[in-house]
């Protein structure tokens, strides 16, 4: 009789847990700033005051990823013999 009083413990015991769990899951309610990100869009920084123009941008020097381009950079990649 004594293993039958420990399974009676253990069920209840059980019983008192999932119900804890149970009335956590209910009390606790997430409004809608908390889900941004994961249910709705993420809000993101988007700056309308001051756009990028061209004339902000410096480009260096493009004469490498030019030649990167063309056939002969990719004959001495792939031939062997040169």
């Amino acid at each position: 009789m004594a293993a039958s009083g420990k399974n009676v413990a253990l069920i209840l015991g059980g019983l008192v847990v999932l119900g804890g769990v149970a009335y956590f899951a209910t009390q606790s309610s997430q409004s809608g700033k908390d889900l941004a990100g994961s249910v709705v869009p993420a809000e993101r920084y988007r700056s309308e005051t001051r756009p990028i123009s061209t004339d902000t941008v410096a480009v260096g020097d493009e004469s490498i990823a030019k030649f990167m381009q063309t056939d002969v950079y990719q004959l001495v990649l792939t031939d062997r013999a040169f």
